[in-house]
């Protein structure tokens, strides 16, 4: 009798066993399914912004006017240099910004480096400078700091050069 007890309490223990490593892999299942999910989303928002993006192509010229305007204004004197006591404000917090631009934000920051460039230069040309500038300080890396710098100056100036606004120096 006290074998049968005794045999009863193993059975009892390997089926709770079991029962908990099933519910363990049910629980590693869900998670995956979650991670895969959330990738999948954060695909589509992406994406879903780059449609926007398109959408709003019809705005580049402006655009460019508007940034042509702002390098005149802000470095007149300097040639499109950046003077040696560079006064740049601090980046923006993260809580200043927009919801749209804190969702642009977290795009930005799943993405690697050569995205992250051309996602601030396609948004520098399509929103305005300043919407490019304001993601690039609230994602604080200089090296695409530097990097956007170099893209822009050389994108925008060949482009100033074929709309003939400028002449090549």
């Amino acid at each position: 009798m006290a074998n049968e007890s005794t045999t009863n309490i193993n059975e009892a223990s390997q089926n709770k066993k079991l029962e908990s490593d099933a519910l363990n892999r049910e629980v590693k299942s869900a998670e995956a399914e979650i991670n895969r999910l959330e990738a999948e989303l954060a695909r589509k928002k992406a994406e879903l912004l780059s449609q926007q993006q398109e959408a709003h192509g019809d705005q580049r010229k402006e655009q460019e006017i508007k940034l042509d305007a702002i390098i005149k204004e802000e470095m007149p004197s300097t040639g499109g240099a950046v003077p040696a006591d560079d006064s740049s404000p601090v980046p923006p917090i993260v809580d200043d910004l927009s919801g749209e631009e804190k969702l642009r934000l977290h795009q930005l920051k799943k993405m690697d480096k050569e995205s992250q460039l051309k996602f601030l230069i396609n948004i520098s040309f399509q929103k305005g400078l300043d919407e490019g500038v304001k993601l690039l300080r609230a994602l604080n890396n200089p090296h695409i700091t530097d990097a956007f710098h170099d893209q822009l100056t050389d994108k925008f100036y060949k482009q100033l050069i074929e709309e003939k606004r400028i002449e090549e120096a």
